[in-house]
């Protein structure tokens, strides 16, 4: 029924694993740092990804999961350098701190209406990052959020009233952004400082 926390951390042989149909519950750490595994299916009943759940998991390139995932935790996917997809289901309401931190092959990711919360440089480091969307649940973006994300071109924002520190922080090729708001209800937002990248790209109302 559940797999504990750190249950395979550091099995660098196991390349795929299929979760038994029956768990609903997987434990932090549980795969963190399985290097070889390229293939993860979890079943439907598991609607949390726990912390740091596939931290280190370097080779992860395929994931099956149920549209009913609620929550990605923090760490979750930290240095999964061969993940170049992430489809994010419309249900999960909460990302954490660092969720995809360093994950160097991610070219571009959607965040769903359903977020309301999203932790700390949870998509910073993701150098292969050219395209970002994020959906209208969020009110504010979070400290470092996209901080080194070098190959950022286009970002797809909601109308945000506050932007963190740094969030923009090392966005060298950020050229475009598009804010649910006019210029006007722009300038009102509170921007904190290293955002230069993005107060310097050129503006576009999806209003």
């Amino acid at each position: 029924m559940s797999i504990g926390s750190e249950a395979f951390r550091g099995c660098t042989a196991l390349t795929e694993f299929a979760v038994p149909a029956k768990v609903t519950s997987i434990g932090n750490n549980a795969f963190q740092g399985c290097t070889a595994l390229k293939k993860v299916t979890l079943p439907a009943g598991v609607h949390a990804l726990a912390d740091g759940l596939f931290l280190n998991c370097t080779s992860l390139s395929e994931l099956s999961f149920d549209d009913l995932i609620l929550s990605i935790g923090a760490e979750t996917f930290a240095y999964c350098t061969s993940l170049t997809t992430m489809e994010i289901p419309a249900t999960v309401t909460s990302i954490g701190n660092n969720a995809f931190l360093y994950c160097t092959g991610l070219t571009s990711l959607s965040i769903p209406d359903s977020v309301t919360s999203m932790g700390d440089k949870a998509i910073a480091g993701c150098t292969a990052l050219t395209e970002v969307s994020i959906g209208s649940g969020l009110s504010q973006i979070p400290t470092r959020t996209f901080e080194g994300c070098k190959a950022l071109q286009t970002v797809h924002l909601p109308a945000v009233t506050r932007i963190g520190y740094a969030a923009f922080s090392g966005c060298t090729a950020l050229s475009d952004l598009y804010y649910a708001g006019s210029a006007d209800d722009f300038a009102e937002v509170e921007i904190l400082t290293d955002n230069e990248p993005l107060t310097s790209a050129s503006f576009h109302s999806t209003n």
